[in-house]
């Protein structure tokens, strides 16, 4: 036997080890095939990028849940299970020169669960929930959490990175501490929104868009930030710009 076709068969063998590890099941509770498509083929595919940090963050996902923890939300096991696979395999892409469309492609296939979009919501707006839900995962979960309701805006417009930021606002501002995370959340959705949302008509009526929501000591700075630099370069008079939002949110 040639060592050309020795070596094939050994590749070949690989492969189909790896195939095989990706179709075992992953968790107590079965996540569907159809969702690990994409995660299956990007690995099998792309053999020269890291396939045993994605597998080592699938396998962590047994770890990292119980159906005893998470009794008192039964309803929710199946789509947090799911997210958590999610964000963890599109974290572990972060030096892969096609994140973004192999991110895109994951995001999309969550999208078509009606659960997504108000679970998604809930990560950013339940902070309780979220660390009861992800554990350790939950500042991984908060930031792809933001990529999915991005994703959502650019197909069915931005409003629901506004309603989000609301929610969130008001939600920061009844707490007497927050954390930098949940500073960072608010700021982040903002700076989505200010990107997708017309600078034309934000800086014609600014403060419709600062009106409902809540402004407070814990709020204002990350308000103020995400709108700049989502107008920054987007708007011709830049000074007038950040002018008009330390005017409006004080």
């Amino acid at each position: 036997m040639s060592r050309r076709l020795f070596a094939v068969i050994i590749a070949l063998c690989v492969l189909g080890s790896i195939f095989l590890v990706l179709r075992k099941p992953i968790t107590r509770q079965a996540v569907e095939q159809p969702f690990l498509k994409p995660i299956m083929t990007f690995v099998v595919q792309k053999t020269k990028i890291k396939q045993d940090t994605i597998l080592q963050q699938i396998r962590a996902v047994q770890d990292g849940l119980h159906e005893a923890k998470l009794s008192e939300e039964t309803e929710s096991i199946a789509w947090v299970k799911k997210t958590t696979i999610a964000f963890n395999a599109m974290h572990a892409l972060y030096d892969y020169v096609s994140k973004d469309t192999v991110r895109r492609e994951i995001i999309d296939e969550l999208r078509k669960d009606p659960e997504t979009i108000p679970l998604t919501q809930k990560i950013l707006t339940n902070n309780t929930w979220a660390r009861k839900m992800y554990g350790k995962d939950q500042a991984v979960a908060r930031v792809y959490a933001i990529s999915v309701l991005e994703r959502e805006a650019e197909e069915n417009g931005p409003r629901i990175l506004h309603d989000t930021a609301q929610s969130l606002s008001a939600v920061l501002a009844r707490n007497e501490q927050i954390s930098k995370g949940e500073k960072a959340d608010l700021e982040d959705l903002l700076y989505a929104y200010a990107k997708q949302e017309s600078p034309e008509a934000m800086m014609a009526n600014f403060p419709r868009f600062v009106a409902k929501l809540t402004v407070h000591p814990n709020t204002a700075s990350a308000i103020r930030d995400g709108f700049y630099f989502g107008l920054m370069g987007r708007v011709k008079n830049q000074e007038q710009m950040r002018q008009m939002i330390l005017w409006h949110v004080r």
